[in-house]
C-alpha cells in the first residue's frame, strides 16, 4: 500500500468531495478517483458511497480514517506500539 493513496483518501474524506480534494492536492479529478479506486482494490472493500452531492464514508471508510488519524497523531508523541490483534483492522 502506498502512503500517497492514504493521503488522497484522507484528504477526500476531509473534503467530502473528490473535486475539492483534487483542488487541494493539485491533482486532476480523474487521478484522485483512480487513486481511491486503487486503494479500494488493494483493501478489497468500498471506502466511499458516491452520490450526486459528493461522497460519504462507508463504515469501513470510517474505520480506516480513524486508524489513519490515530497513526499520525501517535507519530507526534512517543508511545508504545500495542500488540497486534487479529480482530482489529
Amino acid at each position: 500500500m502506498d502512503i500517497q493513496l492514504l493521503k488522497v483518501f484522507y484528504t477526500t474524506a476531509q473534503e467530502g468531495s473528490i473535486s475539492k480534494a483534487a483542488q487541494k492536492l493539485t491533482f486532476a479529478q480523474s487521478n484522485v478517483t483512480h487513486k481511491i479506486q486503487q486503494l479500494e482494490a488493494d483493501l478489497q472493500t468500498q471506502l466511499f458511497y458516491r452520490h450526486n452531492r459528493g461522497i460519504t464514508l462507508t463504515p469501513t471508510g470510517h474505520i480506516l480514517l480513524s486508524k489513519f488519524c490515530m497513526l499520525f497523531k501517535k507519530q507526534d508523541q512517543p508511545s508504545v506500539i500495542p500488540p497486534y490483534r487479529q480482530d482489529r483492522f
